[in-house]
C-alpha cells in the first residue's frame, strides 16, 4: 500500500475540492483551472492557512537541519567572518538546538547590548557559539574562532512539495498536484473554518472541530520520555521529584526542623 493510499499527505487540489464540497460548492476536477470565485477564494485561504499553521506549533514534519563552518573574513586578517546566510526555507530556529560540533556547551543567543559589548571589547570565543539573528542572516559574535562547525535544527517554511521532487520547497500552493505537508485533516478543518468566516457564515462548529483536531495532532506530533516519580530503575537515574528539586522543609515528615 502506498503512502498516498494512506492519505498521510494530500495534494492541494484534493484538499481544496473536498473542503469546497463540504461547504456546498460543486465538485470540480481542478480548482486551479476554474474561474469560480469561491474556489479562487479557497486557494487564497489555503495559502494563508498553511502559513499560519507554521507558527501554531513546531511540527516535526517541518523540522530540518542546518550547518555551517565559521571562516576567515576576507576583508580582515585573522578575523572570523560574522554573518552567514540562512536556508531559503528558514522560518525559525528551534530553541537550544545550536551546538559547536564536539563541544560541551550549546549556542548562546545574546541581546543587541551584549553584542555591542563584544564588538568593542577584545574577546576570544572558542568553547561555544554566541550568536544573533539579524537581516535574514545568522551572525556569530565578534571574536569567534575560525573553523568552528556549527550545527542546529530549524523550522522550515516548506509546507508545500512537488510529487517525486524532494528538493522543491514552497510556502504556497500553485498547482493542483502540489503536495501539502501539513496533516490533511488539520489543514482541511482550518481551511473550512477560514472559508466560513470569510463569507460571513457561522463558524462556531467549524472552530470547535479545528481546535479538537489541532489539540490531538499536537499531542501526537512527537515522542516523549516517560516521567519516573519513583526510585532509579534499570533504565537510568532520572525521576521527576527528588531531593535536588524538592527541598526539605520539615513539614509532613521526620527530616529537618520546622
Amino acid at each position: 500500500m502506498s503512502l498516498q493510499a494512506l492519505n498521510r499527505y494530500q495534494s492541494a487540489g484534493t484538499l481544496i475540492t473536498n473542503v469546497g464540497v463540504e461547504v456546498g460548492l460543486p465538485k470540480i476536477g481542478d480548482p486551479f483551472a476554474t474561474t469560480d470565485p469561491q474556489y479562487i477564494r479557497l486557494i487564497t485561504l489555503m495559502n494563508t492557512a498553511g502559513n499560519e499553521l507554521l507558527d501554531l506549533y513546531p511540527w516535526c514534519r517541518l523540522q530540518n537541519r542546518y550547518a555551517f563552518v565559521t571562516v576567515a573574513d576576507p576583508l580582515a586578517l585573522n578575523t572570523c567572518q560574522l554573518d552567514y546566510p540562512l536556508p531559503e526555507d528558514w522560518n525559525a530556529m528551534l530553541d537550544q538546538t545550536m551546538w559547536k560540533k564536539g563541544g560541551l556547551y550549546p549556542g548562546f543567543p545574546i541581546s543587541i547590548q551584549s553584542w555591542q559589548y563584544l564588538a568593542n571589547v577584545q574577546a576570544a570565543i572558542t568553547i561555544q557559539v554566541i550568536f544573533m539573528e539579524r537581516m535574514g542572516l545568522i551572525s556569530v559574535a565578534p571574536g569567534t574562532a575560525i573553523g568552528l562547525s556549527v550545527n542546529m535544527m530549524y523550522e522550515s517554511r516548506g509546507w508545500v512539495r512537488q510529487p517525486n521532487n524532494l528538493t522543491y520547497l514552497a510556502d504556497n500552493v500553485q498547482d493542483t498536484a502540489d503536495i501539502v505537508v501539513h496533516d490533511p485533516l488539520m489543514i482541511s478543518r482550518y481551511l473550512k473554518m477560514k472559508f466560513l468566516e470569510a463569507v460571513g457564515f457561522d463558524t462556531q462548529k467549524a472552530t470547535d472541530d479545528f481546535n479538537l483536531v489541532l489539540e490531538n495532532r499536537m499531542s501526537k506530533d512527537r515522542s516523549a520520555p516517560i516521567l519516573n516519580t519513583g526510585r532509579p530503575g534499570a533504565i537510568g537515574p532520572y525521576r521527576l521529584i527528588d531531593g535536588f528539586n524538592a527541598p526539605q522543609t520539615g513539614f509532613g515528615g521526620s527530616g529537618g526542623a520546622p
